[in-house]
């Protein structure tokens, strides 16, 4: 994937979709943009500000990725999780920690090993450390993977309430997964 002709500029409260087929870079461009992933070819630069460019650690600290791909520790409950999870993190300034477990529709299993719950429960998991991080750049991978209806309602919720504000960009192969989002970028543009 050649990036080096690639040169969109996002601001805060901007939403992108990502859309293309299966294969198409999608899931490594959101890498390369959270700082996971180093492009082969050309650059991707967060600025701050005018006079400094954020890559590494400072990089990462200011992105919450979420994608089907990641996994979580199985092996905490979810409390646990939520602990240690935001002593890396600053939590959204709306929330605090005690409400996340009923916000996230997980109250009854809050004290349960994340090992225990299912595919759709991890997925809301992941969604919502991702979206309730006080983070100015938000990445999610095509979120409503093995969300119910329910679930689908529930991210909708979550990103209308919380995800305002920030560079919000959702890369998906799904329409409904991308509605509220006001541009596009195509990678296979760049490839």
């Amino acid at each position: 994937m050649d990036f080096s002709t690639c040169d969109p500029e996002l601001r805060s409260g901007d939403s992108p979709a990502i859309p293309g087929p299966n294969g198409t870079g999608k899931s490594t461009f959101l890498q390369i943009m959270g700082g996971l992933l180093q492009p082969t070819e050309g650059q991707i630069r967060i600025s701050g500000d005018q006079s400094s460019e954020m890559a590494g650690e400072d990089l990462i600290r200011q992105v919450s990725l979420s994608g089907p791909y990641l996994e979580l520790p199985e092996e905490l409950s979810l409390r646990e999780l939520l602990g240690h999870h935001f002593r890396f993190r600053a939590i959204h300034p709306m929330l605090t920690l005690s409400e996340l477990p009923s916000l996230w529709q997980l109250a009854q299993a809050a004290d349960r090993p994340i090992k225990q719950y299912s595919s759709g429960m991890k997925q809301r998991v992941k969604l919502g450390l991702a979206i309730c991080s006080s983070s100015p750049i938000l990445l999610l991978d095509e979120p409503l993977t093995n969300l119910d209806d329910q679930g689908r309602d529930w991210y909708y919720e979550l990103i209308k309430n919380y995800g305002q504000g920030r560079i919000q960009a959702i890369a998906s192969n799904r329409t409904d997964e991308t509605v509220f989002c006001g541009q596009f970028l195509n990678v296979q543009d760049y490839a």
